[in-house]
């Protein structure tokens, strides 16, 4: 059976060890905000652990002032690093990082030197380390509250849930500390590390381990996400490239093809668009391509996949829905975003857009094919004035199916 002094080694261990690995990370990915607070958070408390297993070896106000002041500060770190990761502002939990690590720092000394009284050194010590604890669970929950998915980006949240629940049982680690330590019968010269439980050392050394490749797990999913997300979204929009369009329409239409389910798709393009740009300036342009990505979805399914995939041009993809329904979506499209005004300063032009679609089921379900049906309605609504809507059989039986509003188009 170990002695509690070789635990309290073996702890320091465990925290050298997750710094130089947190530290291997952090050196390739610099970029993420708060990584390195987490990993000098680490190398504090292992400081502070060598200190405290010192004990004896060193002058007391080193192994005990200082090693738990070291300590706290690397659990308050933490806490800050945690939060600047995830982008929550900071200024508060700083606050309550040095008034909680200064006032816990002081009542030990006191506690130490001036009162000597194990007991209250133990209870103060795992109070200070539970608050801080605690804020930084407060924070990670925030933060898995406050994510919401990207469309059509899967962010894995893995390492969140792990750390989680490695500030969840260092939480009740601290928690089990004090009560334990507070009911049993220490004299005042009991040396710390002795009057330790190696239950808990034991359980810290799990939890520091698990934190730290939690945090690494964490930041890895977070940056595979943002790569994603580089790759996948249109970066003026913020809506589906033609990429991710493509791998999101062919696992759609592959469930239709199973199920046997309508899936409908209406090509888009705003109309003289190098009018508006040509007549309000690139920016104007950019402008009215962000809005139109912002008004052609509203109200639109979850299911439901909306791509920019071209200069102008857009793509809906419908699952579960027949030529009628789609009608319906193109028309609703179409008059919302001819009651659309882009304005350049004091000057303004009307935005229209002409809506080619095809509704197709079973073995019509070929994307390439569905696109290309959906250009030929498009051409045609384009060809017959603009701002209208049409759709395979319309083009192929001659006839109008949309129909213009009567607002002028951008000339």
């Amino acid at each position: 059976m170990f002695d509690a002094n070789t635990l309290v080694f073996a702890a320091f261990l465990s925290f050298v060890m997750s710094t130089v690995a947190l530290s291997a990370h952090y050196a390739a990915h610099r970029t993420q905000p708060g990584l390195r607070n987490i990993v000098l958070s680490f190398a504090l408390k292992a400081c502070g652990l060598a200190l405290i297993a010192l004990r004896g070896r060193i002058a007391d106000y080193a192994s005990i002032s200082l090693a738990n002041l070291l300590v706290f500060a690397g659990f308050g770190l933490l806490w800050i690093g945690l939060a600047q990761l995830w982008e929550q502002p900071v200024r508060t939990i700083a606050r309550w990082v040095v008034v909680t690590v200064a006032v816990g720092a002081v009542l030990i000394h006191l506690f130490a030197f001036t009162v000597p009284d194990l007991r209250v050194r133990i209870l103060i010590a795992g109070t200070v380390v539970a608050i801080t604890v605690f804020g930084a669970l407060v924070s990670m929950v925030r933060a898995l509250r406050a994510e919401r998915p990207t469309e059509g980006v899967e962010t894995p949240r893995y390492g969140l849930y792990l750390v989680i629940g490695a500030l969840g049982t260092e939480f009740l680690l601290e928690i089990w500390r004090v009560v334990l330590w507070w009911r049993r019968d220490l004299p005042p010269t009991t040396d710390y590390a002795q009057a330790a439980s190696p239950t808990f050392y034991v359980g810290l050394l799990f939890v520091v381990v698990l934190t730290a490749y939690a945090v690494i797990i964490m930041t890895s999913e977070r940056l595979l996400a943002e790569l994603k997300r580089l790759a996948w979204l249109d970066m003026l929009t913020g809506v589906l490239n033609r990429r991710a369009f493509n791998q999101n329409a062919e696992a759609v239409l592959g469930h239709a093809r199973r199920s046997g389910e309508w899936v409908s798709l209406l090509l888009m393009d705003i109309d003289l668009f190098k009018r508006i740009n040509d007549t309000l300036g690139h920016a104007a342009g950019d402008r009215a391509l962000e809005v139109f990505a912002q008004v052609a979805p509203a109200g639109r399914r979850a299911q439901d996949i909306f791509a920019r995939i071209g200069g102008e041009e857009f793509v809906l993809m419908l699952p579960d829905t027949d030529q009628a329904g789609a009608r319906v979506v193109a028309e609703d499209i179409r008059q919302r975003v001819a009651d659309t005004v882009v304005r350049r300063g004091d000057r303004a032009v009307r935005m229209t857009v002409s809506i080619g679609l095809v509704a197709r089921a079973g073995g019509g379900l070929d994307l390439d094919d569905m696109l290309s049906a959906a250009d030929r309605a498009l051409y045609t609504a384009k060809a017959c004035g603009r701002n209208r809507a049409f759709s395979e059989q319309d083009v192929d039986g001659g006839g109008p199916a949309g129909r213009s509003a009567g607002h002028p188009t951008a000339d």
